[in-house]
């Protein structure tokens, strides 16, 4: 493979600093306050439980329990998950609880 020319590098260069330049100019936030970028969200696999009856070893008596199932390998869906309060998300939503791993916080106005 040919190493670029001075030229090419002196555009790629350009091209870089234009893109920095105009990301300044909008005020660009790649971290800005979303559920993928709280601590609270996991992208995870959906758990499933099953509820299955299980006989006592003299068989008198028989209890439910909910046994999780173990995912499929190849066809185990994965969800996005807010663990603070345990629903499922979309990777842009935001919401009050948000926190940061450097600890920032949405701040809420409060009235006077």
């Amino acid at each position: 493979m040919k190493a670029p020319s001075v030229t090419e590098q002196m555009k790629a260069e350009e091209g870089t600093e234009r893109v920095q330049r105009a990301m300044a100019a909008q005020d660009y936030d790649p971290a800005a306050p979303r559920c993928a970028t709280c601590v609270y969200f996991k992208h995870e696999p959906l758990v499933r439980l099953v509820e299955r009856t299980l006989d006592s070893r003299h068989g008198k008596k028989t209890r439910k329990v909910m046994v999780r199932l173990r995912p499929h390998p190849t066809r185990n869906p994965m969800v996005d998950r807010c663990t603070f309060g345990n629903f499922l998300v979309k990777p842009a939503g935001v919401c009050n609880e948000w926190h940061s791993r450097s600890g920032e916080r949405i701040a809420l106005e409060t009235a006077p």
